[in-house]
């Protein structure tokens, strides 16, 4: 795997191409680059996709602890996530995401995978709302990591059910699992799950839920 970091990516960001052909001209040194690490570097998401746009082959993205505070929100579109389609893990550990609709923005990414925004600001969890055309939102989702948000209501863990391909959630650390009895609700309300908080459900464990 080819790595970068914030330091390289710099030198991209200037001479980003202003679309897809000129992104097919000036992308070719970069056309190898799996994982982008820019942790703590201050990188805005913007900056990020715009290095993005220049590596067609970008698998992994870690923006962890960068003051992140938006993914465009009502704003984004589908276009604003060019270069972002092969993506296939998404770290924004550390961040000051606020609401649940700026992660709503990357709903459309196909292979999106592994979904990191722990220690953020999060205070609810919200399937988006699909008419039934075309791939549904967060399809390809496995793994969504909120451990250490604000997330205080029960609405938030039902929500979880809807996400077509979840396996993996870690909700340590947010107020709605205070209570011990916490996890047994968890795998109660959310069938598919393999792993909660970093352990395996076992059969029995969902069977006694």
């Amino acid at each position: 795997n080819v790595r970068l970091d914030w330091e390289s990516a710099q030198k991209i960001v200037p001479s980003v191409p202003r679309g897809p052909r000129e992104a097919g001209e000036n992308a070719a040194p970069f056309a190898n680059l799996r994982v982008l690490s820019l942790n703590g570097s201050g990188c805005g998401w913007a900056s990020a996709r715009a290095v993005a746009a220049a590596t067609p082959s970008l698998r992994e993205l870690s923006l962890a602890r960068c003051g992140v505070r938006s993914l465009g929100g009502a704003d984004a579109s589908t276009s604003g996530l060019e270069g972002l389609e092969g993506l296939e893990a998404l770290n924004l550990e550390g961040n000051c995401l606020a609401e649940w609709s700026e992660v709503e923005t990357l709903a459309t990414l196909p292979s999106l995978a592994r979904l990191h925004l722990g220690g953020n600001r999060l205070r609810r969890v919200r399937y988006p709302s699909h008419g039934g055309d075309g791939a549904a939102p967060f399809a390809s989702l496995r793994g969504l990591f909120l451990a250490d948000n604000a997330i205080d209501e029960w609405e938030s863990i039902d929500s979880l059910e809807h996400f077509p391909e979840l396996a993996e959630v870690r909700l340590t650390g947010n107020p709605v699992t205070a209570s011990a009895a916490t996890r047994h609700e968890i795998v109660a309300r959310v069938s598919r799950l393999s792993q909660l908080n970093g352990s395996l459900i076992a059969d029995q464990e969902r069977k006694d839920a």
